[in-house]
């Protein structure tokens, strides 16, 4: 027989474990398979980083970061700031002037010293503009603000923004004059809205810029003082002395403002008098309304030698320096609501007011009002007759009695203090 070479058997194959003997994996979040089958840990991936930008990593760095990103909004805001401003120039105010839709003196009342806002800012840009290109620690844009606001320059900063702002309250009663009783000034209004330029803002949207501007700066000169990054610096000490110098303004531009609305009630009220169908002159400089009110009073009734009052119903206008009384006018006046005829005007520098107290000193009209508190009111020169330098004022309560003498008393004693200190 043949013999032949046999191979070697394999080794058996040991048996497979029961099912019940798998081992389980552990709880927990499932891993992907890559993971299970190798023996090194699998770490996170970084994302990646966009080509050419940097992040700072150190507090120095993200200050010098932020204080770069706002020296470029206040360069960047100023730049859109003065666009603004030109377009008021070329898209308003040189066409309302040269289609004669309004007069030189309107032109004025409605924008004010705008040109001259334009030339300012215009020089504050190319400032800003020349110092942001400096070397970083050899910026200074607090000494740009601090020269700006220097009040001894007669066109300064800080002088043309206190004379406009002032006016922001009559420049907005004469556009809506205008508007309400010129239609070729509705008309250019209304198609200047499809001016490219004038990118659909309104007017009134324009001329408000400049406030929002002035309050804009101390928000953007605190920033760069908060994140200036260079030390204590004079630089930095000129951005602290611009910071406290930009907050006085706004506060100083905001007083102006207070006497601009108070200007538009005094126009108000002057609207609401006529005497012999003529306008009477009430708006003069520093002159505000301090509180009005309707009075039953008594005046005159008949001739001069009469003792017999009647009750009349008047309106009484406190200002800081005189009394105007109006007498409301009746049906044969053919008047609008709210229009009066001038009673009086008394200057407080001449007129005095105690509360009536005693009964017996109280005309038979008024007596005849029980329980009401009466004030009298006079002139203390007897320059007009009774009927017009005396008012007894039958009052709803004592309270308003009291509120009445007070604000009299307060106004007379600040006039009397004026007219000693000249």
């Amino acid at each position: 027989m043949t013999s032949m070479n046999v191979l070697p058997s394999r080794p058996a194959r040991p048996p497979r474990p029961p099912r019940s003997s798998l081992s389980v994996l552990p709880s927990g979040p499932m891993l992907c398979s890559s993971a299970m089958m190798s023996s090194r840990p699998m770490l996170p991936t970084r994302a990646a980083r966009p080509r050419g930008v940097t992040f700072p990593h150190s507090r120095a760095e993200q200050e010098k970061a932020r204080f770069e990103s706002i020296v470029d909004e206040l360069v960047r805001t100023e730049n859109d700031y003065v666009a603004d401003l030109v377009v008021v120039l070329t898209s308003f105010i040189i066409p309302l002037r040269d289609k004669e839709i309004i007069t030189p003196q309107e032109s004025e009342l409605l924008f004010g010293n705008w040109e001259m806002l334009i030339d300012s800012n215009k020089h504050l840009l190319a400032s800003l503009q020349s110092e942001s290109v400096r070397a970083p620690r050899e910026r200074d844009f607090g000494s740009i603000f601090l020269l700006a606001t220097d009040k001894t320059i007669h066109n300064s900063f800080s002088n043309l923004y206190s004379r406009y702002c002032a006016n922001i309250a009559l420049s907005d009663r004469c556009r809506k004059d205008l508007v309400s009783g010129r239609p070729a000034f509705a008309e250019f209004l209304k198609a200047s809205m499809a001016r490219v330029n004038v990118e659909r803002q309104q007017l009134k949207s324009f001329l408000i810029k400049p406030l929002q501007r002035l309050c804009k700066y101390p928000l953007l000169l605190k920033e760069l003082t908060k994140y200036y990054p260079y030390g204590e610096t004079a630089a930095y000490s000129s951005l602290v002395e611009a910071l406290e110098r930009m907050d006085i303004l706004v506060a100083r531009v905001n007083d102006s403002m207070l006497e601009g609305e108070n200007q538009v009630k005094v126009l108000e009220v002057q609207d609401m008098f006529t005497w012999q169908d003529q306008t009477i002159q009430l708006a003069m400089p520093f002159r505000r309304l301090v509180q009005d009110d309707m009075f039953m009073h008594a005046i005159p009734s008949g001739t001069k030698r009469s003792k017999k009052r009647k009750l009349i119903r008047s309106r009484f206008f406190l200002f800081n320096d005189i009394l105007v009384v109006g007498k409301e006018k009746n049906k044969s006046h053919k008047a609008a609501a709210g229009s009066y005829l001038l009673s009086a005007i008394i200057p407080l520098a001449c007129c005095s007011t105690s509360r009536m107290d005693d009964p017996t000193k109280i005309d038979e009209a008024v007596r005849g009002r029980a329980g009401e508190p009466v004030l009298w009111i006079g002139r203390t020169d007897s320059r007009l007759e009774w009927g017009l330098s005396q008012f007894l004022l039958v009052c709803s309560s004592a309270q308003e009695q009291d509120e009445w003498h007070q604000a009299l008393s307060e106004c007379i004693q600040e006039c009397a203090a004026t007219v000693q200190g000249s």
